[in-house]
């Protein structure tokens, strides 16, 4: 379990930083793609082509 949230934590330090932003305001402050958008200045469709490449960087590290 401590490697895996190791693994987890390192590859989140790997995220270019506006993608760690979007995932803390999803993940962690439970906030809404329109809420994100309209905090960052970007479109609802930008924050969601944040969060799956987002994601799909994480996916790919830890598998």
């Amino acid at each position: 379990m401590k490697e895996t949230i190791e693994r987890m934590l390192a590859a989140l330090q790997e995220l270019p930083q506006r993608q760690l932003l979007v995932l803390i305001h999803i993940f962690v402050y439970g906030r809404k793609l329109a809420c994100i958008a309209q905090v960052l200045g970007i479109t609802v469709q930008a924050v969601s082509q944040i969060k799956n490449r987002a994601l799909r960087r994480l996916k790919s590290r830890l598998v």
